[in-house]
């Protein structure tokens, strides 16, 4: 999990080339995080130059996406994939109801949601998110095909995409999260949690 650097240079082969290359892949990311909070503020703010800047300035200014991005971590997968599918859920959002949702915006959309949930287990929570907006866009068009269009065309390439890694984890591990198996690799809370142990840990 963790490199340790000396002053002597290293020739860049073996780990250390890819830890170089992984590190540039998460500026990569970092750099599409930074441009999809930027689309996301002109959906936002439409007509306005100043105010999308201005957030991805503020992203861009937090030391932890900083280091994060600096560093070689699937955190900045799935923060990539997440500001991703908001901005692309943002899209479809401001779409006017006489344009229609084509069927490759949904397959857009299931990409991102299969690339966030096969980062982290946190990008999970986008799959919920997008069936309410889905629904919305059902409901707002009276369109209810769209539900249909909506599982099809983003159900099926995110579930090629990350489907693959939690069947794994239950023929591995019996738990489709593995999250059971990391516990016990890391260990448990020994005491029980308390609202005066919760706060400063907060």
């Amino acid at each position: 999990n963790f490199m340790l650097y000396s002053g002597r240079w290293q020739p860049l082969h073996g780990a250390n080339l890819a830890m170089h290359m992984g590190r540039w892949l998460s500026l990569l990311l970092g750099a599409v995080t930074l441009w999809c909070t930027w689309r996301l503020a002109v959906l936002a703010f439409p007509g306005r130059v100043a105010l999308p800047l201005l957030a991805m300035a503020l992203v861009a200014a937090i030391p932890q996406f900083l280091f994060l991005s600096a560093s070689l971590s699937n955190d900045n997968a799935v923060i990539a994939a997440s500001s991703f599918t908001l901005f692309w859920l943002a899209r479809l959002l401001v779409k006017p109801d006489r344009e229609a949702v084509r069927w490759w915006e949904w397959v857009v959309l299931g990409v991102a949601l299969g690339a966030a949930a096969l980062s982290k287990l946190q990008g999970l929570g986008l799959v919920p998110l997008s069936g309410l907006v889905v629904l919305w866009l059902a409901w707002r068009r009276r369109a209810w095909l769209l539900l249909v269009e909506a599982t099809l065309f983003a159900g099926l390439p995110a579930l090629a995409i990350a489907g693959w890694w939690f069947w794994r984890n239950i023929a591995l591990y019996g738990d489709w999260s593995g999250l059971g198996h990391l516990m016990a690799i890391d260990g448990r809370r020994q005491d029980a949690l308390t609202l005066a142990a919760f706060l400063p840990e907060f």
